[in-house]
């Protein structure tokens, strides 16, 4: 038998983390998920700009705040509600920046909507925090080693041999939201690579005691289980008409719509599109990473529309903060605080359109930052709830899905 060593230099090699100590939720009953689902989250690594991303453009503020940053050319996206106050309120205009065109299809067929002014109580403004916070999906004053979607789909019952895995992380595996014992998750460059790699694997028998070689032969044999589904799916991967971006970005949307078409029952996908840390020369810079982001979601949709899968597909971004309302001395934003994300789905599944309050430009915080307008695990129960799991056990208390909150009309989800 090959010793602890060899098999986790093997392991590594595959780009695979395992783990499955049986886990239960709340109440000891897991949930039933709906594994023909998938989610897909994208990082914008580095704190991305939500202020030149859903834009205000007409807010004499922002105008002001932005001097050479500010967006002038934009799509309407339509009026909505503006926090000017503890408990006042006005209407303004709100726009995509055009850098995102590639998304005005999704937006006009109602498959995109943005949620606005996501945030939490006493942000914390590092990147390494900040992010952590993301993706355990706490408070900014606790502290977590598993991840959101870790507590989601811990302890729920797999397809039996269907299962090849509960995540796909296409990069910076280290930023990981389903971090945690209970779960499997592969991490890979490309479904192809995956399949190269894990095929240095063979099965090994179990041995009778050494708990943690036991382990290791269990991560050992699952990688080869997984790779075999990988093969038999994706061995050959699904072609489409969509036309991806270049670079490493447009290739994880490709690899992910090729595993989720290729009927791989994973419930959750992870992308990372970094250099959003825009301190000096963002125009450019800014721009450049939104056309990657709106290219990358918007040929996503068009291969699983194509393939038949874009029914059963939900997509989210996250960010570990957004930036402040001034420029600074270089052309750029510094970290800041709460900033809008964007979710995509199929018309059936979603409601599109504008969700929730955009923080008010003049009514900062002590910093001069934007507050938040809605607290950020929202949106998590929104696309737990999309995949069937149970959302407050995940997050550890009970957040009103967006647009599902008192006195919001029209809900995210559709029943």
């Amino acid at each position: 038998m090959p010793t602890r060593r060899e098999l986790l230099r093997a392991a590594c090699a595959a780009g695979v983390g395992v783990a499955f100590p049986g886990l239960l939720h709340a109440g000891g009953v897991a949930p039933t998920p709906d594994w023909e689902r998938s989610l897909i989250v994208i990082e914008l690594d580095g704190g991305n700009d939500g202020l030149n991303t859903i834009v205000p453009w007409q807010d004499p503020v922002y105008q002001t705040k932005r001097s050479s940053l500010r967006i002038g050319q934009v799509t309407g996206l339509g009026m909505a509600t503006f926090r000017t106050g503890a408990a006042t309120t006005a209407t303004g205009q709100l726009g995509l920046n055009l850098a995102l065109a590639p998304l005005l299809d999704l937006w006009s067929a109602g498959e995109m909507a943005v949620a606005l002014g996501l945030g939490m109580a006493a942000p914390n403004r590092s990147h390494f925090r900040g992010i952590d916070i993301w993706n355990t999906g706490t408070s900014s004053s606790a502290t977590a080693t598993d991840g959101w979607l870790q507590r989601a789909v811990g302890g729920a019952a797999t397809p039996g041999a269907e299962f090849a895995a509960h995540a796909v992380l296409m990069a910076r595996a280290s930023s990981n939201p389903i971090a945690g014992a209970g779960v499997r998750t592969l991490a890979m460059q490309s479904p192809e690579r995956f399949i190269a790699d894990a095929a240095r694997l063979a099965p090994l028998a179990m041995p009778a005691s050494n708990a943690a070689l036991q382990h290791v032969v269990r991560t050992n044999n699952d990688v080869v289980a997984s790779r075999q589904l990988f093969e038999a799916k994706v061995g050959t991967p699904p072609s489409f008409s969509a036309t991806f971006p270049t670079g490493a970005f447009g290739d994880q949307c490709r690899s992910v719509a090729q595993m989720i078409a290729a009927g791989l029952k994973i419930p959750i996908y992870k992308l990372h599109l970094s250099g959003f840390d825009t301190h000096s020369d963002q125009a450019d810079r800014h721009a450049a990473l939104l056309t990657q982001l709106g290219q990358g979601i918007a040929a996503i949709r068009a291969a699983l529309d194509q393939s038949g899968w874009w029914t059963r597909t939900l997509i989210t971004t996250y960010s570990e903060f957004g930036r402040r309302v001034e420029q600074n001395g270089s052309g750029g934003t510094d970290h800041g605080t709460a900033a809008p994300h964007l979710v995509f789905g199929h018309a059936g599944n979603i409601n599109g359109g504008l969700f929730g309050v955009q923080p008010g430009l003049a009514y900062l915080d002590g910093r001069g930052d934007l507050r938040e307008t809605s607290d950020y695990r929202r949106l998590y129960a929104t696309a737990v709830r999309f995949l069937g799991y149970d959302a407050t056990a995940a997050l550890g208390a009970t957040f009103d899905r967006i647009g599902e909150g008192a006195g919001e009309a029209t809900p995210l989800l559709k029943p």
